[in-house]
């Protein structure tokens, strides 16, 4: 039975805008040959992560909320963004810790990254179908060992990278305004140390906002692995599950993971730099109007011409 309309049109229009926000994200990498760098690759195919969520996820959910694949599809989504987030924590890691074999590494191995990041979270969710709808003991101890190994310690890895990303930025930013400010260092220089500074700086920022949008991710999917760990401890005593899981918290689930997909673009149009700043030179460019202008103001005189010509006077081109 499709949900309710008290939940199905509010998440329906939750799904649009996903799709929507998202979608052009897509389309100004494309488009903008300035946005098409490393890191923004792994911002597109996080993008498509949450795309996929508002356009396959909670639709199916708001249509056929019964369907057997639906488990399928969450697994391969969540562990999808999980892994496009550590991609892009690994590319800000290399970006500041190790900038002199950043573009190194990304050069060899960016579409190792990208396809891994798909193919990966894609074999292990489609692993319950060797034992079927037969959900015993191994499918508990694969939903356990999914959340564990698929997203916990993942995160872990993304709280460590992130604790070490600010520290050796705010070490090499304060060594290098120290060095730019000794006396005795000619004026280049010091131009060069505050602008290598400057650059660490913004690669900080930028770190600071894929931390965020790691941290709206795991918040956002935070009740659907409630659920799943409730389903999988005692999915075999319907009453103490409908008491740990109420029917509202499943809904509730479903808009955490659309306004967690929804946030992902905000966050890039105010806190990334290279896109604000696209945006803004999109919204203050205007049409061209004066050469229309120009045109409605011309009037042709067609009698004066002809005048003109018939006396022989007019030798020289006329300009309209």
């Amino acid at each position: 039975m499709p949900t309710e309309a008290v939940v199905a049109i509010p998440l329906g229009c939750l799904s649009l805008l996903v799709v929507v926000t998202n979608s052009c994200v897509c389309l100004l990498v494309y488009l903008h040959v300035k946005l098409r760098s490393y890191t923004n690759g792994f911002v597109v195919s996080l993008a498509v992560s949450d795309i996929l969520t508002g356009a396959l996820l909670l639709p199916l959910y708001i249509s056929v909320p019964e369907f057997n694949g639906t488990g399928y599809i969450v697994s391969a989504i969540l562990l999808t963004g999980v892994a496009n987030v550590c991609a892009v924590t690994l590319d800000r890691y290399l970006a500041i810790a190790k900038p002199f074999i950043y573009y190194a590494v990304m050069t060899r191995h960016f579409v190792k990254f990208i396809v891994g990041s798909w193919v990966l979270p894609m074999v292990i969710s489609i692993i319950p179908l060797i034992w079927g709808s037969n959900r015993g003991l191994a499918h508990t101890i694969y939903l356990f060992l999914l959340q564990g190994l698929g997203v916990v310690v993942p995160y872990i890895y993304v709280c460590i990278a992130y604790y070490l990303i600010f520290h050796e930025a705010r070490h090499i930013v304060r060594r290098l305004r120290r060095e730019s400010s000794l006396s005795w260092r000619s004026h280049e220089d010091k131009n060069k140390g505050r602008k290598n500074s400057n650059t660490v700086a913004s690669e900080a920022k930028v770190a600071k906002m894929f931390a965020l949008i790691a941290i709206s991710f795991i918040l956002s999917w935070m009740p659907v692995l409630y659920l799943t760990s409730v389903m999988s401890a005692v999915g075999d005593k319907p009453e103490l599950v409908d008491k740990l899981s109420p029917v509202w918290l499943l809904d509730f689930s479903l808009f955490t993971v659309a306004l967690g997909s929804m946030v992902n673009p905000v966050v890039y149009s105010f806190f990334k730099p290279d896109f604000r700043s696209m945006i803004k030179r999109m919204l203050r460019k205007q049409p061209q109007w004066s050469s229309l202008k120009h045109s409605q103001n011309c009037v042709i005189d067609v009698p004066l011409i002809l005048k003109r010509l018939e006396s022989g006077k007019e030798v020289k081109e006329t300009y309209l």
